[in-house]
């Protein structure tokens, strides 16, 4: 998993409530197209999980990451 994928893991875990593109762009420093393939790159790793990222991060996906140490 690259360093910015567990940074936006991070982030994403760390936070409460929404959390759109542009932002995680900003804290990254890409661009939001990144940040949208970088999603989608994480979600590949994370189907064995059975957790994904989406438009809405459950708290289930939340506590399934947290839990396998993935971020």
């Amino acid at each position: 998993m690259l360093r910015r994928h567990r940074e936006i893991l991070s982030y994403i875990l760390n936070t409460d409530g929404f959390i759109n593109e542009s932002e995680l762009a900003s804290v990254c420093s890409v661009s939001v197209r990144t940040i949208q393939l970088d999603i989608k790159e994480i979600n590949k790793l994370l189907k064995e999980y059975n957790a994904q990222i989406n438009s809405e991060v459950t708290e289930k996906s939340k506590e399934i990451l947290r839990e396998n140490n993935i971020h």
